[in-house]
């Protein structure tokens, strides 16, 4: 018999979307074992040019999504007994970085520093 998933389709960067989201699926398939963090987005721009809104708004899906994400699966597994996983996926640019997304980069380097 195949597990039970759930691919869970929230605002990434709000946390009582992560609250609410974690709290459906829990109740939905029992505790949570395992999560995910695989949003991304990019601006295709140069490091003098960006935005700060845009800067802010790639840092805010691709990095702060991942310790909200992290924080409410560990929060749920702990208050459950439960063991799990967490899985980030995060890109090589995080390591050797592009000068047409320096805000992706950068966000994808914070990324792989998450422990």
């Amino acid at each position: 018999m195949a597990a039970a998933r759930q691919w869970l389709g929230i605002d990434v960067r709000d946390p009582n979307a992560w609250c609410t989201g974690i709290a459906s699926v829990g109740n939905q398939y029992g505790p949570i074992n395992i999560l995910v963090n695989n949003a991304g987005i990019a601006v295709a721009t140069e490091l003098e040019s960006v935005s700060l809104k845009d800067w802010r708004e790639v840092l805010a899906v691709n990095l702060d999504s991942v310790m909200l994400g992290t924080q409410f699966a560990i929060r749920a597994m702990r208050n459950s007994g439960e063991t799990g996983s967490i899985i980030n996926i995060s890109s090589v640019e995080g390591i050797v970085g592009h000068p047409m997304v320096t805000a992706y980069s950068a966000s994808k380097r914070g990324h792989s520093r998450l422990y």
